[in-house]
């Protein structure tokens, strides 16, 4: 059963082929680092009504003396993927079944950690995150 990836034939907007367009790739081998360099928030332009994929950047503070397994509550979020520490925790989708991502306990440090969530799919107008201590299923 063929199931091709990607872009396979010619890009369209609406029914109007497009020509003289080029890709470029979106490096995330070390997504914390590279997103050092997106600090200016461009507003939507007039007119444009799609939600555009955002990358969120935090920082949080641990002070605990052990460092739990956990979860984080992605629901609110579209669909994206979301690193700590530059660990990538995988991929989340407002369709579920899973609505929380694995933290592992390990992959924090105690002080200042950081995350960057790529959402692909904007459904928020307020972006927040949380930890909990449970999954949450469809």
């Amino acid at each position: 059963m063929p199931d091709p990836k990607g872009i396979t034939e010619g890009v369209r907007v609406g029914n109007q082929f497009l020509a003289n367009w080029t890709m470029h790739t979106l490096p995330l081998a070390h997504v914390n680092r590279n997103t050092n360099n997106f600090t200016t928030c461009h507003p939507t332009p007039q007119g444009i009504t799609q939600p555009r994929p955002t990358f969120y950047r935090g920082e949080f503070i641990l002070s605990n003396q052990t460092l739990y397994d956990s979860f984080l509550d992605m629901r609110g979020w579209g669909k994206g993927v979301v690193w700590v520490n530059d660990f990538n925790l995988g991929r989340f989708w407002q369709l579920g079944p899973q609505f929380s991502l694995y933290v592992p306990g390990p992959i924090l440090v105690q002080g200042k950690n950081s995350m960057v969530i790529l959402d692909l799919d904007v459904q928020h107008t307020t972006p927040s995150i949380s930890f909990i201590t449970s999954p949450v299923w469809r």
